[in-house]
């Protein structure tokens, strides 16, 4: 991964897994051999691991097939400053590999966090995380390494 220039603004690895998190959703770049396509997903942290859904046909889903190289961005605590003609934000780069989750009992943990973080107020959520049925791939990104960076 490249070194960031401005190192005031560098965040530890904590501090962006943190961010990372806690965001709405991510983008997920991705690649084949001739172009890049960035998607954004609804995601969970889970024990360092970024989990998301996604329809098991589809573009994405044949990207990833083809090479499960990925990148993931996410910002927050945006807030423009016009008089400063500059952009405070948090953000959060990692890289890593996505793999199709296949064993029952990670794909139902990773299903009731994305339920849990997305429709907590939903009484059945539990009932549909038990649910998906193949209709729902489930990916697991493991994150071989994460930069964090707070601009002000």
């Amino acid at each position: 991964m490249p070194e960031m220039l401005n190192k005031k603004k560098e965040r530890p690895a904590e501090w962006a897994l943190a961010l990372l998190g806690r965001c709405e959703y991510a983008c997920l770049g991705l690649t084949d051999e001739a172009q890049p396509y960035c998607v954004p997903v609804s995601h969970v942290l889970v024990d360092g691991c970024v989990y998301f859904h996604s329809n098991p046909r589809g573009y994405k889903a044949e990207l990833l097939a083809q090479n499960p190289r990925v990148c993931l961005t996410a910002v927050a605590d945006v807030h423009a400053i016009p008089m400063r003609f500059t952009t405070e934000y948090s953000s959060a780069i990692a890289f890593g590999t996505a793999r199709l989750v296949h064993d029952p009992a990670e794909r139902r943990r990773a299903l009731s966090a994305i339920c849990e973080k997305y429709a907590a107020s939903n009484p059945h959520r539990e009932k549909c995380a038990a649910n998906a049925g193949p209709e729902t791939a489930v990916y697991c990104v493991e994150i071989e390494s994460i930069t964090g960076k707070r601009s002000e």
